[in-house]
């Protein structure tokens, strides 16, 4: 499973995302957001998380303009810098022994 990460790591940093596959993602996060805040329970989630983390509570209000301003190049020099060649680590989590089945 490893080897198939570290294999698309190198090719998104050597060959970058194609512009659907860009547009694609950057239509699913909108999406994932919006249903994210649909709820009163889910803005008043994300809005004290954003305060949390120090972006403010409105940062939500500021997605779709960041989104725009990303490049397919940009995304390529992120995964180069940040992904590419650098230590990892795998964690994998499974049940110590099978579920017991109530009947």
């Amino acid at each position: 499973m490893r080897a198939v990460f570290e294999t698309e790591i190198a090719a998104l940093a050597r060959d970058g995302l194609t512009p659907q596959e860009f547009a694609r993602a950057k239509k699913k996060l909108l999406g994932q957001n919006a249903i994210g805040l649909q709820s009163n329970a889910g803005l008043a989630a994300r809005c004290a998380l954003d305060e949390l983390y120090g972006v403010g509570f409105d940062d939500h209000l500021r997605l779709r303009a960041d989104l725009d301003a990303l490049t397919l190049e940009g995304v390529r020099d992120v995964a180069r810098r940040w992904l590419l060649d650098r230590p990892s680590v795998t964690a994998v989590a499974r049940p110590e022994t099978e579920p017991e089945v109530e009947s």
